[in-house]
């Protein structure tokens, strides 16, 4: 379990913490559970990159598609550096990687690639180090054209440090707390260490829940969940997470995959209750059960990994198919894509030992799956549901909820 400080001032709305970190750690240990030594600081690996000032800037004289620059980075004489992209120009504060830096970005098929920058000649021009676009340093903003800094920056200054990234990170290994299914989420740290630090606690999770009227409704066949709840949503976009919520998910070591998603990983990992959303355009009716699965049922989950399912199992299915695999993971022709417009987000309440069996026989663990075997409180499904609601209408303002809908017991 990974504790974001950043996480937590947000929530404790503090813009520092009133106690170092290190003594913040050893009172945690005392008072609540044992945290590993070592503070790790999250964020971009951008060790090497500096705060650089360009100079001068021409056309390279044997390509058209570059230029060549030298740039103040704060070390003496300027340095050259040949530039590809097309907005770079005489005047911009700019990110520099300098000779030793090591980056990883995304390469031409997607995956990631991880380069170290050397002193080289590009068509015969000298060139000392790289300017650099924002996903080259794994900071959101694209691939068009160089990262340009406020100018008011200094050459030579760590990037890390002009840009304020970077942020602490406390480790807990998770047996500490296996009896707390509370500290599976940042709010939980949140109101334990708003008591040690004497300041007001974080705001209260909304647990209430109205079922609408409408078609969409709940089916419970199977002892395996105590209780469900879903709410379907209209005109949603799933565009790239803000810069914020994208920070965090980082921090704790979740790679940000597009809002819908990071939504959904984002309130797991702030409440502690696992949800997931599903493309309504491929649900078949809107009666969502929650059923055994039949032994031996056919099953591909999104990591691509076929399965075949026992009557111990727990699916979330339609009238056509299982649609995931309850408290471990989605099915693979469900998930929302890049042009998702409609959804169904669920959060439901499964019995620990019913997940932990499916884990140990199907050997997938997930960060759902370790949170449901801690048997969690039923008010969090609809305290998630309404956070991402909330967060939803924020960063999808043209949203619509259709149907709020429930089955079994929420408190």
């Amino acid at each position: 379990m990974r504790v974001s400080l950043n996480w937590i001032k947000r929530l404790l709305d503090l813009q520092t913490l009133p106690m170092p970190v290190a003594e913040l750690q050893k009172a945690l240990t005392l008072r609540v559970a044992e945290f590993e030594s070592d503070v790790e600081v999250a964020g971009p690996a951008l060790a090497g990159v500096v705060v650089g000032k360009v100079l001068t800037c021409a056309q390279h004289p044997g390509a058209d598609r570059l230029r060549v620059t030298t740039v103040d980075i704060g070390r003496g004489a300027p340095a050259p550096i040949v530039c590809g992209a097309p907005n770079v120009a005489v005047g911009q504060t700019v990110a520099v990687a300098t000779i030793g830096t090591t980056l990883t970005m995304p390469g031409k098929d997607g995956a990631p690639a991880t380069i170290t920058i050397k002193a080289a000649k590009l068509r015969g021009e000298p060139s000392e180090g790289m300017i650099c676009a924002a996903d080259e340093l794994g900071l959101p903003g694209g691939h068009d054209g160089i990262l340009v800094l406020d100018a008011g920056l200094a050459a030579g200054t760590p990037l890390r440090e002009a840009l304020g990234l970077g942020y602490s990170v406390l480790i807990i290994e998770n047996a500490a707390i296996t009896h707390r299914p509370d500290l599976w989420g940042q709010w939980g740290w949140a109101r334990e260490i708003a008591a040690i630090l004497g300041v007001p606690p974080p705001a209260p999770l909304d647990t209430a829940w109205a079922v609408d009227a409408g078609p969409w409704r709940a089916e419970l066949s199977s002892d395996g969940c105590t209780a469900y709840a879903g709410a379907v949503v209209d005109g949603v976009a799933n565009t790239p997470s803000p810069a914020w919520m994208q920070d965090l998910l980082t921090s704790v070591g979740v790679r940000p995959l597009g809002l819908l998603v990071d939504l959904t990983n984002f309130v797991m990992l702030e409440v502690g209750e696992p949800l997931h959303a599903f493309d309504r355009r491929e649900l078949d009716g809107t009666t969502v059960m929650v059923r055994d699965a039949a032994a031996g049922e056919a099953f591909t989950t999104l990591d691509g990994r076929s399965h075949a399912l026992a009557g111990d199992d727990v699916v979330i299915a339609d009238g056509r198919r299982a649609l995931a695999l309850a408290g471990i993971m989605g099915g693979a022709g469900s998930m929302v894509q890049g042009d998702t417009s409609g959804i169904l987000i669920e959060a439901a309440i499964f019995k620990a030992a019913r997940i932990r069996r499916t884990r140990q026989r199907t050997g997938v663990a997930t960060d759902s799956s370790a949170r449901f075997e801690k048997t969690l409180y039923p008010e969090g499904a609809p305290a998630a549901l309404n956070r991402t609601l909330a967060l939803l209408r924020e960063l999808c303002p043209g949203c619509r909820v259709v149907q709020r809908f429930a089955s079994g017991a929420l408190a």
